[in-house]
Parts: C-alpha cells; structure tokens; sequence
C-alpha cells in the first residue's frame, strides 16, 4: 500500500458523528456520576439511579476510542522522525484545557478546605504541581488533585508508547504481516493480565488497561480493510474475554468496550447530528468534577444536614452544579479548547 494511490482509508460518513456521540453521552455519564450520590435526593433519586454509578463505563469507551482515532489520525503519513511533532501537538490540543482545569481544581481545593470542619489541612506543594504539568503524578507519592486526572495520565502514557511503536505498526499494515500483528495484539493483552497490578504499582498504569486500547487499534485495522470481517470478530472476541481477567476489567466492561468499537465502525451517522456534548466532552469532563463536590459534597450536604429549608429541597444542589459544570464547559471549550484544537492542527509534521 502506498501512500498516494489506493489508500486503505474508507470514505465512511458518519464514523466522525458515532464518535461524537459516544463522547458526549460518556462524558454524561461520568458527569451524573460525580454530581449524584453526595445527598440523598428522596424519592428522586429512583430517576436518576438508572444513569448513576457509570462512570468507569464511561471511561472504558473514552480509552477505546482512542484506540482507534490516534492510529487513524496517524496512518498513513507518521515517521519515528515525527515523533518530537506528536508529543507537541497532543500536548497542544491538551494541555490547555487541562491545565485550566488544574489551575480551577487548585482554587476550588482551598475554598473547600474553609468548609471543612474536620481532616487535613489544604497544602499545595511545588512538587505536587509539577508532577501534574508532566503526567508523572502515578510515579510519585502525590495524588490527582482532580477525580478524572487519573485518566489523562493513562492517556498520556498511551501517546508516549503509541508514538514509538506506531512505525513497527505502519511496517507490519503496509507488508501485509497479519499474523505477526495480531499475534503481537493478542500476546500484549495477555501480558498485562499478569503485570496490571505490578505495574501500576510502578506507575505505569496503562498496563491494566492495555486490552481496551487494542480494542480500538482492532478497530482501526478493520477500518482500514487491513483485516477481514471474520478475523475482526475473532480478534474482539479473545480481547473481549482477555480484558474480563484482566486486574481492572470485568464483564460489564468489556461489553461497553464491544459495543464501543462495533458502533465506531460499523454504525453510519445518526439522522439528527448531536454534537454538542460530543464537542465539549473534554472540558466537561475536567472540569465538571470540583464544581459538583463543591456545591453538592461541601455546600450542599452542610445546608441540607443543618437547615430544613433546604432538606426540603435537596434536588437544587446537583440541579445547580449540572448547569454551572456545562457552562463552564462551554466557555471552557469556546475559550481555550477550540483555540488550541485549532492550534494544533496547524502544526504539520516534517517533510
């Protein structure tokens, strides 16, 4: 296969809109997620207690998709040469939004220490900060300073490793060496069955979650014709059931991470295109998140605990948190996400 002439990317309208979708509706559930559950909400909570509880679901699919669209957005034109390139743009297309976040995480962690009564001190170290700003929070004795950092570290991880090995991955596609590729996919998941727990205990978290994202490279290949119909089965099948016994997977997971992949790629557009929760997904997840255990596990519990006006009303501490973590997702996305979407984009890599 060359890069010019029949190249292996389908003209498939729609995949983009799948995506779109998934992300909004995981970056949902992630958000219910977090909002509720801090202050029993009576007899509304039987509403809301089908959409609770999911949010490592949604995780699952967010690691999935990557799979997939980082190999499709590099394929065919990404050299080892390129690699500085990759690390740059990711880290432009994230960063901002992230750092945003932190800098936000940092602010609401001090406004909810005058609340707190009770438990340690706020403290913020140098060293704390930095091992953020780097990624390197899982390598050392520091925690994330937001719930859903833990996951960009993960992705990070992915980048480094996916921009190394991505050129050994072209070689394989474009020489046709099927088994030796899938034998490689296959012989990886089942690895990380085995060093998960070591080696998240090192700090290379992404080995329990291998499985998942070669799900999504799965994917990809099929997307790319470089696999039949009958070896794509088979490969999400072994992956489907690798990922079960793997440290942090279970059967609940690797379904959504089935249905994640079988929707990208074989799912045409949707007739009304959502985009919207799609679009803002990346801000939303970040910074929804000190919003809500702001007002709904520090204000709200201690008005509702103290006061039965507002044990009476309970309902309006995650109503209000829901709409003060989409608006600042939007202004979030429209003032620093988009720019640096765009930004990144630019940046081509080198003949």
């Amino acid at each position: 296969m060359t890069e010019t002439k029949n190249n292996p990317l389908k003209n498939k309208k729609g995949f983009l809109e799948s995506i779109h979708l998934i992300r909004g509706i995981a970056a949902l559930l992630v958000l219910i997620d977090h909002t509720f559950g801090w202050i029993d909400l009576g007899s509304i909570s039987i509403f809301i207690k089908p959409f609770d509880g999911h949010g490592q679901l949604a995780v699952t699919a967010f690691f999935v998709i990557s799979g997939f669209i980082l190999p499709y957005s590099m394929y065919p034109i990404y050299r080892l040469r390129h690699y500085p390139t990759f690390i740059i743009k990711r880290l432009i297309r994230l960063d901002p939004v992230y750092l945003s976040a932190l800098l936000f995480s940092i602010v609401i962690s001090f406004v909810k220490a005058q609340f707190a009564t009770r438990g340690e001190p706020w403290n913020l170290s140098f060293g704390g900060i930095l091992a953020h700003m780097l990624y390197m929070v899982p390598f050392t004795k520091y925690k994330w300073m937001n719930e859903v950092f833990w996951t960009l570290g993960i992705e990070f991880q992915f980048y480094v490793v996916l921009g190394l090995a991505f050129p050994l991955l072209k070689l394989l596609i474009d020489k046709h060496k099927k088994t030796w590729l899938y034998l490689i996919i296959i012989t990886l998941s089942v690895i990380s069955i085995f060093i998960g727990d070591e080696g998240t205990k090192l700090g290379f978290v992404i080995c329990s979650y291998v499985p998942l994202f070669m799900i999504g490279l799965v994917g990809f290949l099929y997307y790319i014709n470089f696999c039949d119909r009958i070896a794509f089965i088979t490969l999400l099948l072994l992956l489907f059931n690798i990922y079960i016994f793997s440290p942090m997977g279970s059967l609940e997971k690797s379904l959504v991470a089935l249905l994640t992949i079988l929707l990208i790629v074989l799912w045409k557009a949707p007739l009304i295109k959502v985009r919207f929760f799609g679009t803002i997904s990346y801000s939303l997840y970040v910074i929804h998140y000190p919003i809500t255990s702001l007002i709904n596990g520090n204000i709200g519990k201690k008005l509702v605990a103290e006061s039965d006006f507002w044990a009476a009303i309970p309902w309006i501490f995650p109503l209000s948190s829901l709409i003060i973590s989409l608006s600042a997702s939007f202004l979030l996305y429209r003032l620093v996400e988009l720019p640096s979407m765009n930004l990144a984009k630019r940046i081509q890599y080198p003949d």
